[in-house]
């Protein structure tokens, strides 16, 4: 078997608390997730890790391993990046990871001119709101939204994630334009369920020393902003979503921003990569490409 797949597959293993989890991530079978960790402990000759029907834990062995598997990792991706850099010519595959609405709504709907512009990359693009890995997952780049934990991972600041809300010219028509966020208690929200907690809460406002909370009783919550968007676009109610999500339904006129004299949440967006070598070809590009699509 492989073994820096093998390593890569007992690192998540490590991280996410199984092999079926494991395998799910990595796009394999639970048995080929199993065997390439079995073939780890037989190459070195004991176990790694302690199994038991609800969860896994790691031996002696397999604590060094797991060190040093990150360790290679990281030299392995450096290694990669020193052969391309050996050509100005950006190419080759390029693994990213993106926020779910922010790549469904905004990265994802730009890539045909990424690719005019840059055929030769093949763009391996996971869509997601879990902190991933970058080096347990065989990651190039993310783009994270939401403060950084402590990391090594090396960031380049975009401006922030802004928040704000958002309604159709359609339902305005049928419900009026509230003019101040406090009307919102009447009217139908459309509201966003966190998978996980504790999640920030998105219905505030701020003008001046004024500060408000709404508490939304609408009739929807859903764990994806783009479904969220679409219903509003339908005339179903107002949406609490980024800014960047809805840029071009409010450039041509389907959705309206809402309370332009308040302000709401904003978060920080950052894009990570691998620190402590230089960057490759495909990787530079696709960063300035980001740079310019999200700043």
């Amino acid at each position: 078997m492989d073994r820096l797949t093998s390593l890569k597959v007992f690192l998540r293993a490590i991280d996410l608390g199984s092999f079926s989890a494991a395998a799910r991530d990595l796009g394999m079978s639970p048995q080929m997730a199993g065997k390439h960790v079995d073939a780890l402990e037989a190459r070195f000759g004991t176990a790694l890790l302690h199994r038991s029907t609800r969860q896994l834990s790691l031996t002696d062995a397999g604590r060094i391993c797991a060190q040093g598997a990150r360790r290679t990792l990281e030299a392995a991706d450096a290694m990669q990046a020193s052969v391309e850099n050996l050509t100005d010519k950006p190419y080759g595959t390029l693994r990213v990871t993106v926020p779910s609405s922010l790549g469904r709504c905004r990265v994802v709907p730009n890539l045909p001119a990424f690719w005019e512009t840059y055929p030769d990359i093949k763009l391996e693009l996971t869509l997601t709101d879990r902190r991933v890995d970058l080096t347990g997952e065989g990651l190039d780049i993310a783009l994270r939204i939401g403060q950084l934990r402590d990391s090594e991972l090396s960031a380049r600041g975009l401006p922030p994630f802004r928040i704000a809300a958002f309604a159709s010219p359609g339902y305005i028509e049928r419900h009026g334009m509230p003019g101040h966020p406090a009307e919102l208690e009447r009217h139908r929200c459309l509201d966003y369920a966190f998978d996980s907690y504790p999640a920030p809460h998105l219905w505030r406002f701020t003008r001046g020393d004024e500060h408000i909370e709404i508490h939304p009783q609408g009739a929807v919550a859903i764990n994806d902003a783009t479904s969220l968007i679409d219903l509003a676009l339908a005339d179903a109610g107002v949406v609490m979503t980024g800014e960047l999500n809805v840029i071009d339904h409010v450039a041509s006129g389907r959705l309206l921003r809402l309370f332009p004299d308040h302000t709401s949440l904003a978060q920080p967006l950052n894009l990570l990569f691998h620190p402590r070598r230089t960057l490759s070809p495909k990787e530079r590009v696709f960063i300035d490409w980001i740079v310019d699509l999200l700043g």
